[in-house]
């Protein structure tokens, strides 16, 4: 799994309060069964912000799908 920096930038970023509820919310509850990080040959498409946070909070499990063609 990766970010690729041109993809990113083209994503809105969250506003403080938004990535630290985030942040909360995983912490408090972990992973929802519905909820992945998209990726397209491995880069990330949709989940950006729920992946730094768990990387840096050292979250052992990081729920993805791969999308195909």
């Amino acid at each position: 799994m990766k970010i690729d920096k041109e993809f990113q930038e083209l994503m809105p970023s969250l506003k403080e309060d938004e990535s630290k509820q985030l942040e909360e919310n995983l912490k408090k509850e972990g992973w929802r069964k519905n909820e992945y990080i998209i990726l397209w040959d491995d880069i990330i498409i949709d989940g950006i912000n729920r992946y730094n946070i768990c990387k840096c909070g050292n979250q052992k499990q990081i729920h993805s799908r791969q999308c195909r063609n």
